[in-house]
């Protein structure tokens, strides 16, 4: 789970990095950072894990993401500009 004020808040680079230990029954877990060193706002998650068996395990993950689609959000504003022309 991130939090975030909308999605498109995430859009971009980011980093995830996380770990887990298990001897029988285990329990891992990881924190999610969104953005650049010169970003003025971060966003934070994180995520918990369970499972079972043997392992020791760790990794960090680096993303990019472009521009999300947002299909409400555009027939919103088609409606909209619609409704503005027809006035």
């Amino acid at each position: 789970m991130i939090f975030a004020r909308h999605i498109s808040d995430i859009e971009g680079f980011g980093t995830e990095v996380g770990g887990s230990v298990t001897l029988g029954k285990g329990i891992g877990g990881g924190i999610l950072v969104t953005g650049e060193a010169n970003d003025i706002v971060h966003y934070y998650g994180g995520y918990v894990s369970v499972g079972g068996g043997a392992s020791l395990e760790g990794h960090v993950n680096i993303t990019g993401t472009t521009q999300t689609y947002y299909p409400i959000e555009y027939y919103t504003n088609l409606f909209n500009l619609i409704s503005q022309l027809l006035q």
